[in-house]
Protein backbone atom coordinates (compact mmCIF):
# COMPACT_ATOMS: atom_id res chain seq x y z
CA UNK A 1 0.00 0.00 0.00
CA UNK A 2 1.40 3.40 -0.91
CA UNK A 3 0.83 6.78 0.69
CA UNK A 4 -1.22 7.67 -2.40
CA UNK A 5 -3.64 4.83 -1.53
CA UNK A 6 -3.63 5.68 2.20
CA UNK A 7 -2.87 9.36 2.95
CA UNK A 8 -2.31 8.49 6.64
CA UNK A 9 0.51 6.03 5.80
CA UNK A 10 3.94 7.16 6.95
CA UNK A 11 5.99 4.15 5.83
CA UNK A 12 6.28 0.37 5.77
CA UNK A 13 8.87 -2.26 6.60
CA UNK A 14 8.94 -6.02 6.15
CA UNK A 15 7.97 -7.93 9.30
CA UNK A 16 11.05 -9.22 11.13
CA UNK A 17 9.32 -12.62 11.41
CA UNK A 18 5.99 -13.85 10.05
CA UNK A 19 3.02 -13.89 12.40
CA UNK A 20 4.03 -11.04 14.70
CA UNK A 21 1.45 -8.53 15.91
CA UNK A 22 2.03 -4.78 15.71
CA UNK A 23 2.42 -4.75 19.50
CA UNK A 24 5.08 -7.49 19.39
CA UNK A 25 7.05 -5.66 16.71
CA UNK A 26 6.84 -2.40 18.67
CA UNK A 27 8.13 -4.25 21.76
CA UNK A 28 10.99 -5.90 19.85
CA UNK A 29 12.08 -2.66 18.20
CA UNK A 30 12.48 -1.07 21.65
CA UNK A 31 15.45 -3.35 22.41
CA UNK A 32 16.34 -4.81 25.79
CA UNK A 33 13.91 -4.05 28.62
CA UNK A 34 14.35 -5.18 32.21
CA UNK A 35 12.07 -7.95 33.44
CA UNK A 36 9.58 -6.18 35.70
CA UNK A 37 6.25 -7.64 36.83
CA UNK A 38 3.39 -5.91 35.00
CA UNK A 39 1.84 -4.83 38.30
CA UNK A 40 5.03 -3.53 39.93
CA UNK A 41 4.27 -0.05 41.29
CA UNK A 42 6.61 2.90 40.86
CA UNK A 43 9.31 3.33 43.53
CA UNK A 44 8.09 5.42 46.47
CA UNK A 45 10.54 8.26 45.78
CA UNK A 46 9.62 8.60 42.10
CA UNK A 47 7.72 11.73 41.01
CA UNK A 48 4.12 11.08 39.89
CA UNK A 49 4.09 8.65 37.01
CA UNK A 50 2.35 11.03 34.56
CA UNK A 51 5.24 13.50 35.04
CA UNK A 52 7.76 10.73 34.38
CA UNK A 53 5.94 9.82 31.15
CA UNK A 54 5.95 13.48 30.07
CA UNK A 55 9.66 13.62 30.86
CA UNK A 56 10.26 10.61 28.60
CA UNK A 57 8.55 12.50 25.76
CA UNK A 58 10.56 15.70 26.21
CA UNK A 59 12.87 15.17 23.24
CA UNK A 60 11.08 12.77 20.88
CA UNK A 61 8.00 10.60 20.41
CA UNK A 62 8.10 7.30 22.29
CA UNK A 63 6.16 4.07 22.57
CA UNK A 64 5.28 2.51 25.93
CA UNK A 65 8.27 0.24 25.30
CA UNK A 66 10.87 2.81 24.30
CA UNK A 67 9.87 4.87 27.37
CA UNK A 68 11.23 1.98 29.47
CA UNK A 69 14.44 1.34 27.49
CA UNK A 70 17.61 2.32 29.34
CA UNK A 71 20.09 1.30 26.66
CA UNK A 72 23.44 0.46 28.21
CA UNK A 73 22.47 1.89 31.61
CA UNK A 74 21.20 0.06 34.67
CA UNK A 75 17.39 0.19 34.91
CA UNK A 76 16.10 3.50 36.28
CA UNK A 77 12.99 5.68 36.05
CA UNK A 78 10.18 4.16 33.99
CA UNK A 79 12.19 0.95 33.50
CA UNK A 80 11.40 0.15 37.16
CA UNK A 81 7.63 0.46 36.70
CA UNK A 82 5.27 -2.36 35.71
CA UNK A 83 3.55 -2.00 32.37
CA UNK A 84 0.05 -1.91 33.89
CA UNK A 85 0.95 1.26 35.83
CA UNK A 86 2.62 2.82 32.79
CA UNK A 87 -0.43 2.13 30.61
CA UNK A 88 -2.72 3.69 33.23
CA UNK A 89 -0.53 6.83 33.30
CA UNK A 90 -0.63 7.04 29.50
CA UNK A 91 -4.44 6.68 29.51
CA UNK A 92 -4.70 9.50 32.04
CA UNK A 93 -2.40 11.77 30.02
CA UNK A 94 -4.38 11.06 26.84
CA UNK A 95 -7.72 11.81 28.51
CA UNK A 96 -6.31 15.04 29.96
CA UNK A 97 -4.93 15.96 26.52
CA UNK A 98 -1.37 16.27 27.80
CA UNK A 99 -0.16 13.74 25.23
CA UNK A 100 -1.47 12.59 21.87
CA UNK A 101 -0.89 9.71 19.50
CA UNK A 102 1.65 10.62 16.86
CA UNK A 103 1.36 7.36 14.93
CA UNK A 104 0.42 3.73 15.21
CA UNK A 105 1.88 0.47 13.93
CA UNK A 106 -0.40 -1.86 12.00
CA UNK A 107 0.26 -5.08 10.13
CA UNK A 108 -0.77 -5.07 6.47
CA UNK A 109 -0.05 -8.44 4.87
CA UNK A 110 3.59 -9.27 5.60
CA UNK A 111 4.59 -5.66 6.34
CA UNK A 112 4.60 -3.36 9.33
CA UNK A 113 3.07 0.01 8.51
CA UNK A 114 3.37 3.22 10.48
CA UNK A 115 0.47 5.58 9.95
CA UNK A 116 -1.23 8.57 11.45
CA UNK A 117 -4.22 7.54 13.52
CA UNK A 118 -7.34 7.98 11.38
CA UNK A 119 -9.63 8.90 14.29
CA UNK A 120 -9.77 9.06 18.06
CA UNK A 121 -7.30 6.76 19.79
CA UNK A 122 -8.47 3.58 21.45
CA UNK A 123 -7.26 3.09 24.99
CA UNK A 124 -7.14 -0.68 25.45
CA UNK A 125 -3.78 -2.12 26.43
CA UNK A 126 -3.38 -3.44 22.86
CA UNK A 127 -4.11 -0.02 21.38
CA UNK A 128 -1.62 1.76 23.62
CA UNK A 129 1.05 -0.88 22.92
CA UNK A 130 1.06 -0.13 19.17
CA UNK A 131 1.05 3.69 19.40
CA UNK A 132 3.82 6.26 19.47
CA UNK A 133 3.09 9.31 21.66
CA UNK A 134 4.16 12.93 21.82
CA UNK A 135 3.44 15.80 24.20
CA UNK A 136 0.82 18.40 23.44
CA UNK A 137 1.44 22.09 24.19
CA UNK A 138 -0.47 21.62 27.49
CA UNK A 139 1.71 18.61 28.28
CA UNK A 140 4.85 20.63 27.64
CA UNK A 141 3.61 23.36 29.99
CA UNK A 142 2.94 20.74 32.68
CA UNK A 143 6.35 19.14 32.11
CA UNK A 144 8.15 22.49 32.29
CA UNK A 145 6.37 23.36 35.56
CA UNK A 146 7.60 20.04 37.03
CA UNK A 147 11.22 20.66 36.04
CA UNK A 148 12.53 21.09 39.58
CA UNK A 149 10.89 17.87 40.84
CA UNK A 150 12.11 15.86 37.84
CA UNK A 151 15.63 17.28 38.06
CA UNK A 152 15.82 16.52 41.80
CA UNK A 153 14.78 12.91 41.12
CA UNK A 154 17.30 12.53 38.28
CA UNK A 155 20.10 14.05 40.37
CA UNK A 156 19.38 11.68 43.25
CA UNK A 157 19.49 8.64 40.91
CA UNK A 158 22.74 8.90 38.93
CA UNK A 159 22.98 6.69 35.88
CA UNK A 160 25.28 3.69 36.08
CA UNK A 161 26.28 1.29 33.30
CA UNK A 162 24.53 -2.05 33.44
CA UNK A 163 26.33 -5.32 33.29
CA UNK A 164 25.28 -6.88 30.04
CA UNK A 165 24.81 -10.62 30.39
CA UNK A 166 24.86 -13.03 27.49
CA UNK A 167 21.06 -13.57 27.71
CA UNK A 168 20.44 -9.77 27.58
CA UNK A 169 21.82 -9.46 24.06
CA UNK A 170 19.41 -9.26 21.16
CA UNK A 171 20.15 -12.00 18.64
Amino acid sequence: MSSEEDPELLGTLPLPRPGLTAQEVNRELAGWLPAVPATQPPPADMPPLPLMVLDSLADAPESVYTMRNCGEMAPYGLALVGEAHLLDAVRSLLSNRLIEVESEYVIVGDRLSARRLPGDPGTTDGDLQRYWFRMTAAGETTWEAAGEVLTRYADSHPLTPRVIRRDDRQE
